[in-house]
Parts: structure tokens; sequence; C-alpha cells
């Protein structure tokens, strides 16, 4: 970051020196994405077997889309697939 800013920035060595005195030390975006996993079109093949949480909103998933499908026809709405 320092290189960045030193490089790329039309700022005194001052004020990059501010800037880098502010920012935190560990980043809490990276650490997140550490704990909570990948997100994104490859995060759909995460097996969520090790996980109770998970597999207890999957399947709540899975019975919602089941609840809703039989509402919409007992309502005489058309289901959506």
């Amino acid at each position: 970051m320092a290189q960045k800013l030193a490089l790329d920035a039309a700022l005194d060595a001052e004020t990059a020196k501010s800037i880098l005195a502010a920012a935190p030390a560990a980043n809490p975006y990276l650490a997140a994405m550490e704990r909570e996993g990948q997100v994104g079109i490859g995060a759909a093949s995460v097996e969520i077997a090790d996980d109770p949480k998970a597999v207890r909103l999957k399947e709540i998933e899975g019975s919602m889309k089941v609840f809703n499908a039989t509402n919409r026809r007992a309502s005489g709405r058309v289901a959506k697939e």
C-alpha cells in the first residue's frame, strides 16, 4: 500500500504517512472472507455437511419452495420453477 501511494498518488510524504497510520493493520474484510469462506459462482458447490446451521438453512430453503408452490396451486396461480 505504501508503494502504491508513493508511485501512483499525487500526495506528499506526510499525507501518505498519515493515511498509512490510520489504516488498520489487519483488513477486516479479508478476515471476514477467510472466516466465512468463498462467495460467488463457486460457492454453490461448497460442502455443507459439517456445518449444522448451513444444513438446516438448506433444508428450510427446500421446504419453503414446496410450501410456496403448494400455496400457489391452492390459490390458482401457476407455480414458478
